[in-house]
């Protein structure tokens, strides 16, 4: 999260940046910095008369907003907070400052109420939805609230400019999505979280810790036990905690009735048991099975 977009992706997106700068200046700007060269004002060129605007303002504007940019694309986030919060007040219809402010705002971990309500004001006075959602998302994370992050990361995944930029929010939807199953999990909410964890798996497939939940809300729900046994092996096999899996699965056999694989399960817990209380536990849970 220390970029405002990924490093290898904004190295050869500068171009693209900028013509993204200049595309959040509001059009009026733009028109009479077109017209001002001809000697025509804005309002020349509409039907509806507009308010005059010296060419030296509004070239101001277009490039005060740019350096907000620049100064937070470049790490220098104390620096561009200071110049957007300044230029958020000057041009308050412009959303580029507003969303630089809030990016500075979550960059630095600081005020995220207000980090929010700038994203939402950036969103609603026409700024790229896109990267909106994509870092919004990344602070709803920030803040658990996952599910606010999975639904601003799927948006985002489906506006993607890039091939690159849709793989990205994708992934972090997948981390998301998995992350909700833990915290259903967690709060012992396991028919939720046996539901979440079961759409995360048929979404992703190969994601370990997806299967490692739907195995253990399986198991707490006391069904479809076998499947759950497979479960397990799968996210063992596909890098997932092995002692949670011996640990879990050693457990669950012994309430099947299969000593000696529980058994098995559970001696080898206990030899990659991560602290002397849950070797404690396990040994008691060793005891009955000889």
């Amino acid at each position: 999260m220390g970029t405002t977009a990924p490093e290898k992706v904004r190295r050869s997106s500068g171009h693209w940046c900028r013509l993204r700068a200049l595309a959040a200046v509001p059009a009026l700007v733009l028109l009479g910095l077109a017209l001002s060269s001809c000697g025509r004002s804005p309002s020349a060129a509409r039907d509806n008369p507009i308010p005059p605007q010296s060419t030296a303002h509004m070239s101001l504007e277009s490039m005060t907003v740019i350096e907000c940019q620049e100064l937070a694309e470049s790490g220098r986030y104390e620096e561009a907070l200071s110049k957007c919060e300044a230029a958020a007040k000057k041009y308050s219809r412009n959303p580029m400052p507003k969303f630089y402010q809030a990016l500075s705002l979550q960059q630095l971990k600081r005020n995220p109420d207000e980090a929010l309500s700038l994203y939402a004001q950036a969103l609603a006075l026409g700024y790229d939805e896109f990267w909106v959602r994509y870092h919004r998302g990344r602070l709803y994370s920030t803040l658990q609230q996952t599910e606010n992050a999975c639904k601003d990361w799927e948006y985002a995944s489906h506006i993607a400019p890039s091939d690159d930029l849709t793989r990205q929010a994708k992934q972090l939807l997948e981390g998301a999505e998995v992350k909700r199953c833990q915290e259903l999990v967690d709060s012992g909410k396991f028919e939720e979280g046996l539901k979440r964890s079961e759409a995360a798996v048929r979404e992703y497939p190969k994601n370990a810790t997806a299967k490692y939940y739907q195995a253990y809300c399986l198991q707490r729900a006391n069904r479809r036990l076998d499947e759950a046994i497979t479960l397990y092996q799968q996210a063992l096999a596909r890098g997932f905690s092995e002692f949670w899996v011996r640990y879990n699965r050693g457990m669950l056999y012994n309430a099947m009735g299969q000593k000696t694989k529980a058994k098995e399960d559970l001696q080898r817990a206990l030899a990659i048991a991560p602290n002397r209380e849950m070797g404690e536990t396990i040994k008691k849970l060793l005891a009955p099975l000889g």
